[in-house]
């Protein structure tokens, strides 16, 4: 039984550590808009930026105090710009007041579909301030998107493999539970489940609206 054990605490220690491995990296660009009164971050939800995959323009909103912009409504929204096209999107909130989510984070969802460079245009008013900034993808801000997602890091077999690392996980938890009852007729531990080794990464959870833009 303590074999068992220390296998199963072998095996989450190691899972803990690919998963933090090889989460993706995260950059937005930053900027002070309306005049000094607002300071905002602006990027994908989700990067790296595949092609096909749901995402999301996130807009982390907070005035000149740092404090986060809880009513912003529908007053503000992103054009999104690739490939000589362009579409229209709103921005929703990202969170729960006092409740779930980051205070602040707003996002319009949308699927690239074009590799390559991406033009986000946020424009509309921010509590009566008119706003007109526009943000472009580079090696400096957010990422691009890339059409080859079956062949590169964090792409459709890093999505894959965390989706199989989710199931294995759960399904281990499921015979841990059902070993550590005892056959009270024999007076025994049940035999404990065997140990499967896990890998993978993390898959940064899509937007809330359950049919994003195709962009």
């Amino acid at each position: 039984m303590r074999r068992t054990t220390t296998r199963v605490l072998a095996i989450a220690a190691v899972t803990a550590l690919v998963l933090l491995v090889a989460a993706p990296a995260f950059a937005h660009e930053e900027r002070t808009i309306g005049g000094g009164r607002f300071h905002v971050e602006v990027g994908w939800a989700t990067e790296p930026v595949y092609g096909g995959y749901p995402n999301a323009v996130q807009v982390l909103l907070h005035d000149k105090n740092d404090k986060p912009i809880l009513d912003l409504g529908d007053t503000l929204k992103v054009d999104v710009s690739s490939g000589g096209k362009t579409r229209s999107l709103s921005f929703e909130a990202a969170f729960e007041p006092g409740g779930d989510g980051t205070p602040g984070d707003y996002r319009a969802s949308l699927i690239p579909t074009r590799p390559g460079t991406y033009a986000f245009r946020v424009n509309g008013t921010i509590k009566g301030v008119k706003i007109d900034e526009t943000f472009t993808c580079s090696d400096k801000t957010f990422g691009r998107s890339d059409r080859r997602t079956e062949r590169s890091p964090g792409g459709l077999d890093q999505v894959r493999e965390g989706r199989r690392v989710a199931r294995q996980d759960a399904r281990l938890r499921g015979d841990w539970s059902r070993c550590d009852r005892v056959d009270r007729r024999g007076g025994r531990q049940r035999p404990a489940p065997e140990g499967v080794a896990l890998s993978g990464t993390c898959v940064a959870p899509s937007s809330r609206s359950s049919s994003p833009a195709r962009g």
